[in-house]
């Protein structure tokens, strides 16, 4: 039986489970945001609507769902613009495009397009340092 968590010669995860990677992309996101100066609260397994809160002075507060894809239902997507619009905030969706990078698509009721907003590089990941994977 293959680990689970084995680790590939250049330090990336060979096989992880699709919770286990979306978990793994959820903390990505989370330290870009943070390493671009937005203060971020994760609902990790919460299951609901967003999997991210961002806040930034002179910006408008975001609702985060995290994709390994940039693809959202329609039940999902209404239920994060429904929460978005009650809060205030901006409906994102934060999907991982290749090169070390995490993009983020603004979502609007008026159309099922997910409309680029910007991409942020993925901060190296601090290895040292066990508390900052989990903070």
């Amino acid at each position: 039986m293959r680990n689970p968590f084995h680790i590939s010669p250049g330090g990336g995860p060979m096989s992880l489970t699709n919770r286990q990677r979306g978990d793994y992309f959820e903390r990505q996101v989370r330290d870009t945001l943070r390493a671009h100066g937005w203060v971020v609260i994760r609902s990790a397994g919460s299951l609901g609507v967003a999997d991210i809160v961002a806040l930034r002075k002179g910006n408008t507060p975001a609702l985060v769902s995290c994709k390994l894809s940039a693809r959202i239902g329609p039940d999902e997507r209404a239920a994060l613009i429904e929460a978005a619009d009650r809060a205030g905030a901006r409906a994102v969706v934060a999907h991982r495009p290749r090169g070390g990078r995490v993009e983020l698509l603004a979502v609007f009721r008026a159309s099922s397009r997910l409309v680029p907003i910007g991409t942020l590089r993925v901060p190296p990941r601090d290895r040292g340092n066990v508390e900052a994977v989990e903070a």
